[in-house]
């Protein structure tokens, strides 16, 4: 279907921003963070939310936990995106304290080390380290160890992957389910959508590659931990993959499902039409799209984490 034509301006924006880029990655990071601002974007929503959160260093890895209410509670690992070399706990606050609220859960966010300063597999251990600290201090979180599920976004997406690879061939606790939205599951940067949407979408070309070029730092991305959609993906737990019609990295998304799907993991795929990457949560400019993304999430991890 055409692009939402609520979504012309933002593609416009997003597209003069990326010729004005310059600068090395910890400049732009700010200046991405300085647009935000300007926008009026806050970086933590705040507020009498009803939440209680701490700021928590899990053996040099700093994450931010958020409780909707006293008991023990489900969990849920939330990876933010950023193409593995930007976003951070804060820029991610807002969405963290919605998923806590709406599934009544304890949300922890992982503030990963960021490419180029620290390629792969830097962040993804970091990923796993809080995930395994997760299971291991349930008792102490008051979080249920049995109902414990993964989230992630764009590269966040890749990584929650990844983390439920590698969590899957390590001897102990697994997640009960994951969440992968819209995630870039081959880094060779291929495919029809590719080809398609790489440009013009929110996107250029040399801006996906470079994201590659500062995660995997020359290294192979064939690699199953860097690009899932060469992994076995036999014994994972169910998965919700979602996609976005007008999304370069839409059908590495979509060749992950089907790989999940053959394998007989219990796997949802929903292509959103009509939007373009990481637009599902746009409240101001789609709330119907935004309230329909988030109720199917929400549904998905209910009946996991319930």
């Amino acid at each position: 279907m055409p692009l939402d034509p609520r979504l012309v301006p933002v593609i416009a924006l997003l597209a003069a921003e990326e010729v004005n880029i310059t600068g090395t990655a910890v400049e732009r990071r700010a200046d991405a963070l300085a647009r935000r601002e300007a926008r009026g974007l806050p970086l933590e929503a705040g507020g009498p939310d009803g939440l209680a959160t701490e700021d928590l260093d899990v053996s040099g890895v700093p994450v931010r936990v958020y409780r909707p209410g006293p008991g023990r509670l489900p969990g849920l690992l939330y990876i933010h995106g950023g193409g593995w070399w930007s976003g951070s706990v804060d820029e991610s606050d807002a969405t963290c304290r919605r998923k806590a609220r709406d599934l009544g859960v304890v949300v922890v966010s992982v503030d990963y080390r960021l490419a180029p300063e620290h390629p792969f597999p830097a962040g993804l251990d970091d990923c796993c380290a809080v995930a395994r600290w997760m299971f291991d201090a349930a008792d102490e979180l008051a979080i249920d160890r049995e109902r414990i599920a993964v989230c992630g976004a764009s590269a966040g997406g890749n990584l929650a992957a990844s983390v439920t690879l590698r969590l899957r061939d390590e001897v102990g606790p697994r997640f009960v389910a994951q969440v992968l939205e819209v995630p870039g599951m081959d880094l060779r940067m291929v495919g029809e959508s590719m080809d398609l949407y790489a440009d013009g979408y929110g996107f250029t070309r040399a801006g996906l590659e470079e994201c590659r070029e500062f995660y995997v730092a020359g290294g192979d991305p064939r690699d199953p931990l860097v690009s899932p959609v060469f992994a076995d993906v036999h014994d994972l737990p169910p998965a919700l993959v979602m996609t976005s019609e007008y999304d370069p990295v839409r059908d590495s998304g979509e060749e992950y499902a089907a790989k999940l799907a053959a394998a007989d993991v219990p796997t949802v795929l929903h292509r959103w039409d009509g939007i373009a990457h990481g637009c599902g949560e746009l409240d101001v400019i789609l709330p119907d799209i935004a309230a329909a993304y988030r109720d199917e999430l929400n549904a998905f991890l209910k009946g996991y984490l319930s």
